[in-house]
Order: C-alpha cells, then sequence, then structure tokens
C-alpha cells in the first residue's frame, strides 16, 4: 500500500510540471562561413523551431545574415515560403514577399573559444517588425 501510495506521488508530481518555455538563450545555428558560403549557392535555409514553435528562414540581406519569421506580418498561419524558381518568398496567397516584408528574429555573430570562426546565433525570443 505505501509502495502504490509513493508511485501515485511521483507520477502527479512528473505530470504536474510545466511544458519547457522554449529557449532559455540564444539558439546556436552554426558557423557564418558555411551558413553564408550555403545561401549564396542555393538560397534561404529553413531551420525547424526545436522548442515546437515556428521555424525561420535564414536569408542575406546586403551581406548580412537575417532571420526571418515564417509568417506573413498581421497574419495568422499565411506562412511564407521561398519558391526558388520564382527566386522570392511566396504566402499563402502566392504573392511573392522580399525579405524586407518578412518579421525577423536577432541574430548573433560571435566567435566560440573553441572555434576560431564566426559562430551565429539566432534569439527566438526577439522578434522585430519588418523593416520594409
Amino acid at each position: 500500500m505505501v509502495a502504490a501510495v509513493f508511485f501515485f506521488g511521483v507520477i502527479v508530481l512528473a505530470g504536474g510540471r510545466e511544458a519547457d518555455p522554449g529557449p532559455a538563450r540564444p539558439l546556436f545555428i552554426g558557423l557564418k562561413r558555411d551558413l553564408t558560403h550555403t545561401i549564396e549557392q542555393g538560397g534561404p535555409v529553413y531551420f525547424a523551431n526545436p522548442f515546437a514553435g515556428d521555424g525561420f528562414w535564414l536569408d542575406l540581406e546586403h551581406g548580412r545574415l537575417v532571420a526571418l519569421a515564417i509568417d506573413r506580418p498581421g497574419t495568422t498561419g499565411c506562412v511564407a515560403k521561398w519558391k526558388d524558381p520564382r527566386k522570392a518568398y511566396v504566402d499563402c496567397n502566392d504573392h511573392a514577399l522580399t525579405s524586407r516584408e518578412l518579421d525577423r528574429y536577432r541574430v548573433t555573430v560571435g566567435t566560440r573559444d573553441d572555434n576560431p570562426d564566426s559562430s551565429v546565433y539566432v534569439d527566438l525570443r526577439e522578434l522585430s517588425p519588418a523593416p520594409g
């Protein structure tokens, strides 16, 4: 009987924990040289959100890396996708968008002690409005 009560208590305590609130710090996504080369050769790169939220597009604007939200600003569920033949983002209504029309997450480029190349981090907690 004591074992059953103990087991039930463990289950209740374990089940009562809150879901993961998301990232506590910016997400490392790779090295600047590699990411820039990949985008220059094949276009923007999609990254899934490892914390179960929306993913993002990594692209270049005037040589700088930008992390773009996938939803068209002002909409819910109208996802922008990269269409390589059109060389444009396309929303849910098949309207072409530029990267400057999409909201963005903060990108930080820095170095890590164990790697001389620049590391790229995206802060999924910080969303800024589209500049264009």
